[in-house]
């Protein structure tokens, strides 16, 4: 070992647990309770076993507690993976692999830095991340770099925030998820080679797994013709191919949309894009050449400002698409609000997918609601046969369950009706809480229906929509009792601690109105075919169950934040009579009749 910290005991459970098993499996399902300090557990690895570590992590936000505990803990700041097009001295994009740094003066300077010199701007950090209350690394990056910028002087001199943060620990490295998820992004952590991945908050794995690769809007096609305009003029050069390839894709997007219209997760049968993907790939070679010139344009011009390159993300788009059409990559498109998407739907291939290029790596999965063995395996695709599960609990404090068999969030039954009964049942739990009541709906939809018929009463209210900011809503309900309705898998029921000053819970009541069911798209219907068709019928009911189940152990999981604590959970819907729920609701706590 490395160094030697007093850990809790549930922490030295599953590191003796882990530790003792690396020689035998490759995977592990580690299920610890919601604050008992499974970031510790992951650091311990590098910090206390020398392992060479990554870490993914869902949010940018949740990088910050690695950080924070490395520097209380061991005194030290591992590497971060930032998002290159945020952080870059030149460019600012989020078009981040357009991004070329091998001849980057300032790459030069960071890579040439003396030993001693790396030593000071290292404790520099950590003397930063112990003083200074942050919430995201790259306000770190903000602070320190803007002094330095804000100065003048020669830019080439200044140390790249990026590379430096990469290397600011050789064997210990933090991510957020999208470098793990996205094929063209992830290679810098393949060739990282580390012995452990540590993937936090894993139950959103499956989420990440199907967010879309590619994808395009009318928007950007709008604004990929004024890039062309403006090329045109600027250089002098002509840009035919690339009017012709924008008016094949317009043509094209604007006939799915006239058919489709605003419809969700619409799976696009290849036959309706077969002509697009023929006649884009006949030019694709024309067009790519073009858009190089365009980005090392737009590279030149708008030097440390925010820029996007819209024509690239076309070609990016059209490239993929091709390639899904030829049979190379394994993808559907879909229409989804107005958003065209690739995006993966075979969930059994999740596990080989994103860790099988990552050989001789173990993978640990950590989350206070870890899915299933079952479910790992059969839907997930995690091979049992190396696969270990260490269920060391899922919740601290007291929990006492009520099921209400008076209403229902089925689809057919969604009438104003029915969320009026909602919203009177809210109504009257909110009126003997002791606290706030965060009640959690199945979508945004049901959230602002029933959010629209208790803003007629005098409670207190906050209603998440998607443009919901965390920090705001927390102050307000830090200063008085609301109902929050919040949405099941939102930013409001993940990885938000509802604390007060004294370290308690701001939260008394959890009220699930109805059951937060994956809504019936076409898209949802093909990842169910799927998985049912890998093996048995009954798959495709595990797999809307247990990711039902997940989304409300996260939700219940705000309310307790110290042991002795209660609260009261409301399941709102007559189909949580079903064996399959009544059974793990008993295992919650009380069941009150």
């Amino acid at each position: 070992m490395s160094q030697v910290v007093k850990l809790r005991d549930i922490q030295e459970r599953a590191l003796k647990e882990l530790t003792n098993r690396l020689d035998n499996y490759d995977i592990f399902s580690l299920q610890m309770p919601t604050g008992s300090g499974k970031t510790l557990v992951a650091l311990a690895f590098r910090y206390m076993y020398d392992y060479r570590t990554l870490v993914c992590v869902r949010t940018r936000n949740q990088l910050m507690p690695y950080i924070r505990d490395a520097v209380k803990f061991f005194n030290t700041i591992p590497g971060v993976h930032l998002n290159k097009g945020r952080v870059c001295l030149y460019l600012n994009t989020e078009d981040t692999e357009l991004i070329r740094c091998r001849s980057c003066p300032n790459y030069k300077q960071t890579a040439g830095i003396p030993p001693e010199t790396f030593r000071r701007l290292k404790a520099a950090l950590v003397r930063a991340v112990a003083k200074e209350s942050l919430t995201d690394p790259y306000l770190l990056v903000d602070r320190v770099w803007g002094k330095l910028l804000g100065k003048g002087g020669d830019l080439s001199r200044i140390i790249c925030p990026y590379h430096l943060f990469r290397a600011l620990d050789g064997k210990a490295l933090v991510c957020t998820y999208p470098f793990l998820t996205y094929p063209h992004l992830r290679y810098y952590l393949i060739n990282y080679r580390p012995e452990i991945i540590i993937v936090d908050e894993a139950h959103n794995l499956e989420d990440a797994f199907k967010t879309g690769w590619r994808s395009i809007t009318y928007e950007a096609i709008v604004r990929a013709r004024e890039e062309l305009a403006e090329y045109e003029r600027s250089t002098g050069n002509s840009a035919k191919a690339g009017y012709y390839v924008l008016s094949l894709v317009q043509s094209w997007f604007e006939s799915i949309n006239r058919r489709y219209g605003q419809i969700e997760e619409k799976v696009i049968d290849p036959s309706e894009y077969i002509d697009l993907a023929k006649e884009g790939n006949a030019v694709l070679e024309e067009y790519a050449s073009l858009v190089s010139s365009i980005v090392r344009y737009k590279k030149g011009r708008y030097r440390r400002r925010r820029v996007r390159f819209f024509n690239y993300r076309i070609l990016a788009f059209l490239d993929l698409l091709t390639d899904v059409y030829a049979g190379v990559e394994d993808l559907v498109l879909v229409l989804n609000k107005g958003r065209a998407e690739l995006r993966r739907y075979r969930l059994r291939r999740l596990y080989r997918q994103l860790f099988g290029p990552f050989e001789g790596s173990k993978v640990i999965m950590m989350s206070g609601t870890m899915p299933s063995a079952n479910y790992l395996t059969k839907v997930w695709g995690i091979p049992s046969e190396r696969f270990y599960v260490i269920d060391l609990g899922t919740r601290y404090g007291k929990f006492t369950c009520v099921i209400n068999r008076r209403v229902s969030s089925k689809y057919e039954y969604r009438r104003k009706e029915m969320y009026y009964k909602f919203a009177k049942l809210l109504s009257g739990i909110y009126s003997t809480a002791r606290k706030s009541v965060l009640a959690v709906a199945p979508s945004y939809e049901f959230a602002g229906e029933v959010g629209r018929l208790l803003s007629m009463s005098n409670m207190s209210l906050v209603v998440e929509v998607e443009g919901t900011r965390v920090g705001d809503v927390y102050e307000r309900v830090r200063k008085g009792r609301y109902v929050i309705i919040a949405v099941a898998g939102g930013k409001l029921t993940e990885g938000v601690e509802w604390v007060g000053d004294d370290g308690s819970s701001l939260i008394s009541d959890v009220v699930l109105l109805g059951i937060p069911y994956p809504k019936p798209t076409e898209y949802e219907e093909l990842v169910r075919e799927y998985i049912s068709s890998s093996s048995n019928p009954d798959l495709q009911f595990l797999y809307q169950k247990e990711r039902a189940w997940v989304l409300i152990r996260q939700a219940i999981g705000r309310a307790i934040r110290k042991k002795d604590e209660e609260c009261t959970v409301w399941f709102l819907d007559w189909r949580y009579k079903d064996g399959w729920w009544q059974y793990r609701i008993a295992g919650l706590g009380t069941l009150r009749r």
